[in-house]
């Protein structure tokens, strides 16, 4: 694709890359030491790696309350939030898809938030042919759409969104069109599978625009991850196996890069 069609994020913006753990790593270590009192932090190496949990983060309030240092799990999280986005302005993630009518929609418009209107368009074109328009327009109609379900969600590397796990968003796409084809009463996924070509899109997305609670669970991870490599535990390796809630369309501008998935899930290349 030429750089009129998809433009990178300004030169003054700062991307967050999972994928470049020594940089995310040396930048949480920097805030720890910024926000957390030096008796807490030398105290925490003395606890077991595999006893701090991400999710509660009790022993930082726990550790914390020891030294007359009591602060609320919320509070942590408000204040580790606003130092990552004041460090950051983007996050790199991914977004797992079947492209069911090529490239240039994602182009021109992003990657849009589902809406009944985009729904009924994208069921008509892909159950057209194996249910009638009465019963389409139906189950549409008869599809609730919930408020977490009008976001776009990404993962925040590449390498998961082909696990098995996982990888239902590259063989069949939307699940919200999975449920829909048991509401039609077909029962499969080679309707869907057979449709369109299985893509990764690459983004950098802003991240004031990422679910609060989505940056504060990954916050908590980097958080902790420091504490644990801090106490004796190794550095991790890979990227975190992560997921992010959008609630904005992601904008033609956002996307960096399109990555067509061979048929085994296997292998991806970049397209134009």
């Amino acid at each position: 694709m030429d750089s009129s069609a998809i433009m990178k994020a300004s030169s003054s913006s700062v991307l967050l890359d999972l994928a470049n753990i020594p940089e995310w790593l040396s930048r949480t270590q920097q805030m720890v030491k910024r926000l957390i009192p030096a008796r807490v932090r030398e105290d925490l190496q003395k606890f077991d790696p595999e006893e701090m949990y991400e999710d509660t983060m009790t022993y930082l309030v726990n550790c914390s309350t020891k030294h007359g240092d009591f602060v609320e799990v919320g509070e942590w999280s408000d204040k580790f939030d606003s130092g990552y986005l004041r460090r950051y302005t983007h996050i790199r993630a991914f977004h797992a898809c079947r492209a069911y009518t090529g490239l240039e929609s994602y182009k021109t418009h992003g990657i849009q938030k589902l809406s009944r209107p985009l729904l009924k368009e994208l069921a008509h074109l892909v159950f057209g042919d194996n249910a009638t328009a009465a019963a389409i327009d139906k189950a549409v109609n008869n599809t609730k759409i919930s408020s977490v379900e009008k976001s776009v969600y990404l993962f925040t590397d590449s390498i998961h969104p082909l696990d098995e796990a996982c990888n239902h968003y590259l063989l069949s796409g939307s699940e919200i069109l999975q449920a829909m084809s048991i509401d039609l009463g077909l029962h499969s996924r080679r309707i869907l599978a057979s449709q369109g070509e299985p893509y990764l899109i690459e983004c950098e997305i802003p991240l004031k625009h990422v679910s609060q609670g989505f940056r504060q669970e990954l916050w908590r991870k980097f958080v902790t991850q420091s504490f644990r490599i801090a106490a004796g535990a190794n550095c991790p390796t890979k990227p975190y196996d992560f997921c992010i809630r959008v609630t904005k369309p992601v904008s033609p501008e956002s996307i960096t890069a399109f990555h067509r998935i061979d048929g085994r899930l296997r292998s991806f290349c970049s397209v134009h």
